[in-house]
């Protein structure tokens, strides 16, 4: 799961609300009959700062839908919400290898999903 944080909420100057979007998530799954991308967002309330040594926060009603998969896969999720906790180290380079590789996964050939 990659979950991009792209506006951080401050007091008084954005909302903070979980029904509003902060995140864009992509979500991989991976089973012995290929793969499957989910996408979507909400909102994270993050418990530290962009750029300190850990980032931890909490996700709550955030959506995501079926955007593609591979030849065989069986999507159980269907269109679902997620919520719960993440934390992650700041670790540039694991990013962008993470980052490349879900580039890659979207842009092979996947057949979408209405």
């Amino acid at each position: 799961m990659h979950v991009h944080l792209f506006i951080v909420p401050k007091a008084g100057r954005t909302p903070i609300d979980f029904d509003a979007a902060n995140v864009s998530i992509t979500h991989v799954v991976l089973s012995g009959q290929g793969y499957g991308v989910y996408g979507g967002g909400g909102f994270l309330l993050p418990g530290d700062d962009p750029g300190d040594p850990v980032l931890a926060g909490r996700i709550r009603a955030a959506t995501l839908r079926p955007l593609a998969h591979t030849e065989g896969f069986i999507d159980r999720l269907g269109h679902t919400e997620v919520e719960g906790r993440v934390r992650a180290e700041l670790n540039r380079k694991q990013a962008d290898a993470v980052a490349a590789w879900l580039s890659a996964l979207t842009q092979s050939r996947l057949a979408s999903t209405p």
